[in-house]
């Protein structure tokens, strides 16, 4: 009987542990402007959510590593929060202005979109902004 009802509650505080707290994926770049040949570093951060990530393609670029994985769980006053990182090395292809697109995908029942992504790639010995006088936006979240 005992374990019966250590079994229920266990359950129980496990359906209760996402409650209250927000969901959602962050990315960020080592750098928003490089000079070919150079890579970056694309980072997806997934806060409580339950699901791997897997995105195989980014056009223009070349995975020079990855996807590594890194994964924190804590237990603060019975409140279980937890994330889970995917990094990426990428190396352009060419110069240019080139987009890491948004990302989507759904965790319990909900959709989730990252940001898309702007990275600028220089020629080799370029020092200048080739996009000078032109507006110019980058997103980091």
């Amino acid at each position: 009987m005992n374990r019966l009802f250590f079994l229920f509650a266990f359950v129980f505080l496990y359906s209760l542990q996402s409650f209250g707290q927000s969901s959602g994926i962050s990315v960020s770049v080592s750098a928003d402007t490089i000079v070919l040949g150079d890579y970056i570093e694309l980072r997806y951060t997934l806060e409580n959510l339950q699901t791997q990530l897997n995105v195989r393609d980014f056009p223009g670029f070349e995975i020079i590593g990855g996807p590594n994985t890194s994964s924190r769980m804590s237990i603060i006053n019975g409140e279980v929060s937890r994330s889970a990182t995917y990094t990426y090395f990428l190396r352009p292809i060419s110069p240019g202005m080139h987009r890491i697109e948004a990302i989507e995908f759904e965790s319990e029942g909900q959709r989730f979109f990252s940001s898309p992504m702007q990275i600028i790639v220089l020629e080799k010995g370029e020092t200048k902004d080739p996009f000078k006088g032109k507006q110019r936006k980058t997103t980091r979240l």
